[in-house]
């Protein structure tokens, strides 16, 4: 019923392998965090909208982490129970195929 095709299972509950892929494919330094300019990019793809290093902080603070740290699988994971993952998986997904991912 999930794949990697579909993030979010009946329920509620996530695809990981899926999240994983989300994940991999923002942390375009693969320090296996995502910075601020990683999650510029997540924003940008997946809300159209540019990601101020205010708005940064705030969603580390939201997700109890250091800013200067980043956002580790753990946070993008709660980060993620808490929106409708589908739809930023198929942003996600155009935007991989779009530059040849």
């Amino acid at each position: 019923a999930g794949g990697a095709g579909n993030p979010q299972q009946p329920g509620g509950v996530l695809d990981h392998k899926a999240l994983e892929v989300i994940f991999q494919y923002y942390d375009q330094d693969e320090d296996g965090r995502w910075a601020f300019a990683d999650a510029q990019l997540w924003f940008n793809v997946t809300q159209g909208l540019a990601l101020t290093a205010t708005r940064y902080a705030k969603l580390c603070e939201r997700l109890a982490c250091s800013s200067e740290e980043g956002l580790r699988w753990e946070h993008v994971r709660t980060l993620y129970r808490t929106m409708d993952v589908s739809r930023h998986y198929e942003l996600t997904l155009s935007h991989m195929e779009a530059n040849g991912y």
